[in-house]
């Protein structure tokens, strides 16, 4: 994915840009649905879990199962994670 593709599906989407900024900053991250809503954005449950779904799509952000339990965490491509680091810069700060 290049960064005018990146940047126009992020394009007013202020959640998906926080959630990607936090996974970017925190690269070992590793959590629940729930636990991102309510501690990393402290955002309604339901829109994070949308944002969460798109971020996956993208494939800024991976699903994993472990221990039945639902995870999310940053993908591991260094190129894809240098694509969104170039796109969130041009993003105006927002604060986690």
């Amino acid at each position: 994915m290049d960064t005018a593709t990146l940047a126009q599906a992020l394009q007013g989407r202020l959640l998906d840009v926080r959630i990607a900024r936090f996974f970017l900053g925190h690269t070992n991250a590793v959590d629940t649905w729930e636990g991102i809503a309510d501690w990393w954005v402290q955002e309604d449950r339901r829109l994070t879990r949308e944002a969460l779904d798109r971020l996956t799509q993208l494939g800024i952000v991976v699903r994993l199962i472990q221990s039945g339990r639902e995870l999310f965490s940053l993908t591991q491509d260094p190129g894809l994670q240098s694509c969104l680091d170039q796109v969130l810069r041009g993003q105006p700060k927002l604060t986690v």
